[in-house]
This record gives C-alpha cells, sequence and structure tokens, in this order.
C-alpha cells in the first residue's frame, strides 16, 4: 500500500487534487510515535499529519474519501503504539489502513527486523507480511484482528439509525 506523502499535502496541493476529481486520498502516518517516526527516518510528524488532514477537510474532502495508512507489526513496536495511532486517526474520524510491516533485504529497517523477529527473516518466506514475522509478543494476528475489528466497531457506531 501507499499513500500520498503527509509532508507535501499543502492547501494548494489538496485543493487541486479536488478540482481534478480525487474521490479517494490516502495517506501515510505509519505511526503516531515520535520516536519511531524519527527511527523510520523522519518522514511524518504528528503536526503535519493534523496540518495535512486540515487541508484536506478545508480543499472540500469528506471524511469519507480519506484514509489513513498506519503500520503494524514494525520491529521494536508494540500493541500500545499501533492502538495511540489508530486513535490519532479515529479522532478525525478518518478510515485508518492498517498495513502490515514485511521486511525487505537491504532496507534502513532490515538489520532491526533481523534482530526484532522471532523468524529467520533472511529466508524470503518467512518476509511474509500476514504472518507479522517482526511483531512483537504482544502483537500477533489474534491482536491485529483485535484492532481491526476496533475499528470497524466505530464506524459502525457512527452509522445512522
Amino acid at each position: 500500500a501507499s499513500g500520498i506523502s503527509i509532508r507535501g499535502l499543502k492547501l494548494e496541493t489538496a485543493r487541486a487534487m479536488k478540482r481534478a476529481g480525487f474521490r479517494t486520498v490516502r495517506i501515510g502516518l505509519e505511526t503516531a510515535d515520535p520516536a519511531t517516526q524519527r527511527r523510520l527516518g523522519g518522514k511524518v510528524t504528528n503536526d503535519e499529519f493534523e496540518a495535512a488532514c486540515a487541508n484536506l477537510a478545508e480543499a472540500g474532502f469528506s471524511k469519507d474519501e480519506v484514509g489513513v495508512y498506519v503500520m503494524v507489526g514494525l520491529p521494536e513496536q508494540n500493541r500500545e503504539e499501533v492502538e495511540r495511532s489508530v486513535d490519532l486517526v479515529l479522532q478525525h474520524g478518518l478510515r485508518v489502513h492498517l498495513t502490515e510491516y514485511s521486511p525487505i533485504p537491504g532496507s534502513p529497517l532490515f538489520e532491526a527486523s533481523c534482530a526484532a523477529s522471532r523468524y529467520d527473516v533472511s529466508e524470503p518466506l518467512l518476509q511474509n507480511p500476514t504472518i507479522l514475522p517482526c511483531g512483537g509478543p504482544d502483537l500477533g494476528i489474534n491482536e491485529v484482528n483485535i484492532i481491526k475489528r476496533r475499528i470497524a466497531g466505530f464506524f459502525r457506531q457512527k452509522l445512522p439509525a
């Protein structure tokens, strides 16, 4: 999954996207944890996320048209970090799209992935994100499914009767 960079999502860009007919926008928050944001290369901050949300709304995008990617299963990531990231997105009433992390050889996080994984992720079959190869002890498939059900429940509660 790939989203639009939050950092470059200025008001004039959001307005141009709306005029061009964009109906669905996906932005990549990845995590709301500042330490992890820095560890991932400082691609986005929470303040930049807040500004992007405001710019999209000002440009006329409805909450239903905006989705936000949140990574799950990053090396050294725990369930609480994912929950806080989800909460930040839900506070804006935006759709959360959980994206399972996949360790990629040669990437900046691969060494950390090898150290964090309970599997030998140098084996390509064990780089499969659906098994959450780098998920911590409190962040397995069952926990991710609980988080997904919570997200779905948030939006079911908001539907008109």
